[in-house]
């Protein structure tokens, strides 16, 4: 199962419990099966669960983003690394221009 399959089974289980594996069946690709199981398991679970499931399926995701900007921070000048990093670790950033600071986001897919 990918990480968008987790993430898409986790979704479906926190806003649509009753509909969940349902909802995933549809999706008609041999791996489903796996994710409609996922899903209904994740159904049964309490609220608290359901979200912790979630925040785990999309903490995984920030780990490549969090990799290619520490990667892609070395390449740069060293502003714009220093911003890639800080934006990579979640610190505030100051100093920098807005419109800067969104292209950095969008690159990292945040």
């Amino acid at each position: 199962m990918t990480p968008g399959d987790r993430r898409l089974a986790a979704l479906a289980a926190l806003f649509a419990p009753g509909r969940a594996a349902a909802l995933l069946a549809r999706r008609g690709d041999p791996d489903a099966a796996r994710g409609v199981e996922h899903a209904a398991r994740l159904a049964s679970a309490s609220r608290r669960d359901r979200l912790s499931s979630l925040a785990a399926a999309i903490a995984a995701d920030a780990e490549p983003a969090h990799a290619w900007a520490v990667g892609a921070a070395s390449l740069e000048r060293p502003r714009v690394g220093a911003l890639l990093r800080a934006l990579a670790s979640g610190a505030s950033v100051t100093g920098a221009s807005a419109p800067l600071v969104r292209l950095c986001r969008e690159r990292m897919g945040r």
